[in-house]
C-alpha cells in the first residue's frame, strides 16, 4: 500500500473566518471534512495520494466553500 503525501498548506485567520488553502494540482475526487475541532482533506491525481489533517486550537463553525 502506497502511503499519503503531506500537501503544502497556507492558513489565514481572523476572529470571524478562516481562510484556508490546500495546494495540490489536478487533483482528483478530493474529500474535505471540516469539524468543529479539526480539519481533514483527502486527494489523489493520476501519480500520488495527499492527506492533510489537524486540529483547530479554538472550536470553529463548520463551513466548506
Amino acid at each position: 500500500m502506497m502511503s499519503s503525501l503531506q500537501a503544502c498548506v497556507r492558513w489565514a485567520d481572523r476572529k470571524s473566518f478562516i481562510y484556508l488553502t490546500v495546494d495540490v494540482a489536478n487533483y482528483i475526487n478530493p474529500n474535505i471534512q471540516v469539524e468543529k475541532n479539526s480539519f481533514l482533506m483527502t486527494t489523489s491525481t493520476n501519480e500520488n495520494t495527499y492527506e492533510v489533517s489537524f486540529p483547530f486550537f479554538l472550536s470553529v463553525v463548520p463551513e466548506v466553500i
